[in-house]
């Protein structure tokens, strides 16, 4: 279904399937490309580029630069250059733009800290689930595997005799040295909602739905299992919140907030109207699923790609109610 969707694009995702179809020994790399493929179709990059004042797109891209502070130096030496600079939006489909070694370098470096220690009871299920994406969000795509791994891959030498919620503070005390929280302080300007793992590294600050998406990156470089947990609205108060979930050695679920001083989540403070969280696989159950998107109020309920897991934080129940009246018949 995918392949015939994707268009003149199929080539790439066919090549990434011969790769891995040659060879006995790539059974489960095969089922791992089948996963990313088939799933494909719902993830498209969110980004922008700067235009001038006649809409031609100006040669300046923040990623062409070493870290933030150079690349915003360069872009105030060009805006003189050109009149009325403004930033244009642009969503690209990943099954149209993605190229097959872009896949295959994800799926190697996935497999590779596969074969770690923490990584050694993760079923190939969870695997897939929650160590083998090459994204997150709708955030541009980046190679991100190969820097991230080398960056945080200290962090094996500091887990040697840790266990996994011992070792989310050495990743929360990281974090709190180089990373700004910016909730509440300053919102991105640019139509951008979700920075892209390498400028994320880069820009070194973010509120927190950035940070979850980092925390997902380095977990999952480091082979950890890692998601973005989301409650989409209080149930009592405003705001929404976004954190991460892990597993124990033994598959125990261990929610965590490195942008918190307790790091693991044991509890709320306040009462979630609901907890999804975000997956890479399309999710037959979700209500996108089941009914036309333009019957849904916006909101997270228009995603293909959410588990309800509210149960797992909060008590809940089952109701049912009639939408309409029961008309009853008069007595005779």
């Amino acid at each position: 279904r995918v392949l015939e969707k994707a268009g003149k694009n199929r080539i790439e995702l066919e090549k990434v399937i011969q790769q891995y179809n040659q060879n006995a020994a790539d059974s489960l790399k095969l089922k791992a490309s089948y996963f990313l493929i088939a799933n494909m179709d719902i993830h498209s990059s969110v980004d922008y580029y700067w235009a001038d004042s006649a809409g031609k797109r100006i040669p300046y891209n923040e990623m062409d630069y070493p870290d933030f502070v150079t690349a915003v130096k360069a872009f105030e030496e060009i805006k003189p250059k050109y009149e009325n600079l403004k930033p244009v939006p642009i969503t690209y489909k990943d099954m149209d733009t993605i190229k097959a070694d872009f896949l295959i370098k994800n799926i190697e470096n996935a497999f590779d800290v596969w074969k770690r220690p923490q990584s050694k009871n993760v079923s190939f299920t969870d695997f897939c689930n929650y160590i083998l994406p090459y994204r997150v969000g709708s955030e541009p795509l980046q190679e991100w595997r190969t820097t991230y791994r080398e960056k945080f891959g200290w962090i094996q030498d500091s887990i040697k005799t840790e266990n996994t919620e011992e070792t989310l503070n050495y990743f929360a005390k990281d974090f709190r040295s180089w990373f700004v929280n910016t909730w509440d302080l300053e919102q991105r300007k640019e139509p951008l909602p979700h920075l892209g793992p390498i400028q994320l590294l880069n820009r070194k600050k973010g509120n927190c739905d950035d940070i979850s998406n980092l925390m997902t990156y380095i977990l999952r470089s480091q082979g950890y299992c890692a998601s973005v947990e989301s409650v989409p609205f209080w149930a009592t108060s405003t705001g929404t919140h976004f954190f991460n979930s892990t597993f124990s050695s033994e598959g125990k679920l261990i929610p965590f907030d490195v942008s918190t001083a307790n790091v693991k989540i044991d509890n709320f403070s306040r009462e979630p109207s609901k907890v999804i969280r975000i997956t890479y696989a399309l999710q037959p159950n979700a209500l996108a699923n089941l009914i036309p998107v333009e019957q849904i109020p916006p909101g997270f309920m228009h995603k293909k790609n959410y588990i309800d897991v509210t149960s797992k934080y909060w008590q809940t129940s089952s109701l049912e109610t009639p939408l309409f009246p029961i008309k009853t018949k008069p007595a005779v």
